[in-house]
């Protein structure tokens, strides 16, 4: 292959490992979104849960890219005033259109995004108490993802 075939193709994985992080994270803002309220045990746990979730599956070490980007992501996301009007629908749109974009830039393990932060997701939603608006949003993120693999 010619130099610029491999870089087009790191470029492409970046871009994908980029786009996963962004998906991922806004799944985990979403959740701590859920009742309406972020509390401090949700923003302290979500960046934390997002990295571990990347350990699931990963007897290779190969998240570790995303293990790097996604805890900033989430930090970000629940820090940033641009996002403070958003609701968990919102995010829970953003990822489905972050992750649409890393499997058409070839990240081939989108469908395991579900069950890779299924654990994830339920601690979070679960760290201040667990209500049935978080209870709905987990299956409706169950079924987007599983209509996305």
């Amino acid at each position: 292959p010619k130099k610029e075939e491999i870089d087009c193709r790191t470029m492409d994985k970046d871009y994908a490992v980029k786009q996963r992080s962004l998906g991922e994270a806004h799944l985990y803002v979403a959740v701590a979104k859920a009742d309406g309220v972020v509390s401090e045990r949700e923003r302290r746990s979500a960046s934390h849960l997002a990295r571990k979730s990347q350990e699931v599956l990963d007897v290779l070490k190969l998240n570790e890219k995303i293990r790097n980007l996604v805890g900033d992501d989430v930090r970000t996301l629940l820090s940033d005033p641009a996002f403070d009007g958003w609701n968990a629908e919102r995010h829970l749109d953003q990822a489905i259109e972050h992750l649409s974009r890393a499997k058409s830039a070839g990240a081939w393990d989108i469908e395991l995004t579900a069950h890779k932060n299924e654990q994830g997701l339920l601690e979070l939603a679960q760290s201040d108490g667990y209500v049935f608006k978080e209870s709905r949003l987990l299956r409706e993120i169950e079924k987007r993802l599983n209509a996305l693999a």
